[in-house]
């Protein structure tokens, strides 16, 4: 009886603590809401930058908590790598570089309410250069399975787009695996869009593309995952 006499006491106390109002001031400790997305308006996707200073531009984010919002623009000269070339954090919808030519860049803006982020679109684009050169491809881009997607096992279709200003005809490797530090390569130089790989039940899986044109010049890809269901 003495054990259900504390466990009715301890019971009691919980109940009564959950129904607080809040009368001592408290603001109920009311969760966090992420802002929504900043969604990137310039440069567009793949876009050949005739200029390189260039006024990065996105829309603003919202605010379910009404939180002053923050930009962090990021700039990457290789994404897959995190080869940052700028980071500015910023209250405003725009911040201009100056970039050097005839180089791919990547970006992104990552909107914070100071409790919590969370990252926009991903786009990429190119300065021109002085002189005539060969462009190198860009980056392949997803398209399914979508990242972190949980699929059955058997057969997987893998399946990306990728760009070229130069409209070279493109060939692409394919590395695939289960550990994101040591991929196997598993098709290479084919000139598909997709390839199709064989997943077990219950696992994790990793891959990238490096996309290749004819002069040789070739871009490798950001590490892409995805699950099998048990």
């Amino acid at each position: 009886m003495k054990r259900i006499y504390a466990i009715l006491i301890i019971t009691s106390s919980i109940l009564f603590t959950g129904c607080d109002n809040g009368s001592s001031g408290s603001t109920g400790g009311a969760s966090n809401i992420v802002p929504t997305r900043a969604v990137s308006i310039y440069p567009i996707q793949n876009q050949l930058c005739t200029e390189n200073t260039i006024n990065f531009q996105w829309n603003a984010s919202k605010d379910a908590n009404g939180d002053a919002i923050e930009y962090t623009l990021r700039v990457y000269t290789d994404f897959p790598n995190k080869d940052m070339y700028d980071d500015y954090t910023t209250t405003e919808l725009s911040h201009t570089l100056t970039l050097e030519k005839g180089k791919a860049y990547y970006w992104e803006v990552i909107a914070s309410d100071g409790e919590g982020e969370i990252s926009g679109d991903f786009r990429q684009f190119y300065t021109e250069s002085d002189a005539i050169v060969n462009y190198a491809p860009f980056s392949a881009e997803l398209i399914s399975p979508e990242i972190l997607s949980e699929l059955d096992a058997g057969t997987t279709t893998l399946e990306w787009s990728c760009t070229d200003l130069d409209d070279d005809p493109l060939t692409y490797t394919v590395y695939f695996g289960m550990d994101d530090s040591s991929l196997e390569m598993v098709a290479e130089n084919i000139e598909s869009t997709t390839f199709d790989v064989t997943t077990e039940a219950g696992n994790q899986y990793f891959w990238s593309v490096k996309a290749t044109d004819p002069s040789g010049t070739a871009t490798q890809g950001q590490t892409w995952s995805f699950y099998t269901k048990e």
